[in-house]
């Protein structure tokens, strides 16, 4: 949808958890291990996280995957509100891709029905 702001962020090992989950109501915390070899960029992720209301809740997730499913999972269940600037994107994983509920606002039924036509 037209949404900028990411729910996750990324962070090398060598830095605290802590310092990145100030002023994170919700989100994704990828930790990854810097290559010692200056010449290759890739990186190994070592940790993932789920973070709620600035606290780690869930960590050494499988995967970026698990820990999505997870925060939704738990956002869900706890009946915590979608955080503003990223409602849309929840609203098209409640609605449209896990069918719960039927009401969608106008700009979710669009693209859903965009989809429905493809």
């Amino acid at each position: 949808m037209r949404e900028r702001p990411s729910i996750s962020k990324t962070l090398l090992d060598t830095e605290a958890l802590e310092d990145h989950t100030k002023n994170m109501k919700m989100g994704i915390l990828e930790v990854v291990k810097e290559s010692a070899d200056p010449s290759r960029s890739l990186t190994s992720v070592v940790n993932v996280a789920v973070v709620l209301e600035e606290e780690v809740v869930m960590d050494n997730l499988p995967g970026y995957t698990n820990a999505f499913i997870l925060l939704f999972g738990l956002l869900y269940a706890l009946n915590i509100e979608y955080p503003k600037d990223l409602k849309y994107t929840f609203e098209v994983v409640q609605k449209v891709f896990l069918h719960l509920g039927n009401e969608c606002t106008a700009r979710v039924q669009s693209l859903k029905n965009k989809l429905v036509h493809m």
